[in-house]
């Protein structure tokens, strides 16, 4: 509860700003930013269980960025830079979201846009945090723009705005593996799911 930190998908950043608890304020880091590649255009931030390492979603380069995280300098270091799409991919290509399971073994990213809809499959290496691919799989339906693990995390749910359908899938907690298909529940234009 120490820093926010804010996607900056047009300058290629994430601003990292000090938060003061206490009063709301927020204060720039020195430095004020991590910066990504020219042209990956950040889009989505969640950190690792053990607080070391963060994965950034990039929606330009079709890409995830592995990053080392100092609290105490309140810095990210990146480490790993690994694409979303098949390397003879020439359709469009835009990654949404990113979740992990909570022991932090395993990492799913929604990729959009035709003919490039689907689910990509990560293992992570418990050693230093980077990602390996497993597979890319269906995300039952056009553009998903959300995705949430349930909290048994037998199911990964996808919100796919553009089919106006939620697609709900098994997933193996021990392989990290998700069923090649899944049930779909009808939902006009779903943006974001949440358990609580």
């Amino acid at each position: 509860n120490k820093y926010m930190f804010v996607n900056d998908l047009g300058l290629d950043c994430i601003h990292v700003y000090h938060l003061d608890a206490a009063t709301a304020k927020l204060t720039p880091q020195d430095p004020p930013e991590w910066k990504a590649e020219a042209g990956a255009g950040p889009r989505s931030l969640i950190f690792h269980p053990n607080k070391k390492w963060a994965y950034c979603v990039n929606e330009v380069g079709s890409s995830v960025s592995v990053l080392d995280w100092d609290a105490k300098k309140g810095v990210f270091t990146t480490k790993q830079l690994i694409s979303t799409v098949a390397a003879d991919n020439t359709g469009p290509s835009a990654p949404s979201d990113i979740v992990l399971d909570k022991a932090g073994k395993f990492a799913y990213v929604a990729n959009r846009l035709a003919p490039n809809d689907f689910m990509v499959s990560f293992s992570i290496s418990h050693t230093d945090g980077k990602l390996t691919l497993m597979e890319r799989t269906s995300c039952g339906g056009k553009t998903p723009r959300h995705i949430a693990l349930d909290p048994s995390e037998k199911w990964l749910l996808v919100a796919n705005q553009v089919t106006d359908n939620l697609s709900v899938f098994a997933r193996d907690p021990k392989t990290g593996k998700l069923a090649n298909e899944g049930k779909s529940f009808p939902l006009s234009r779903p943006q974001c799911i949440l358990f609580i």
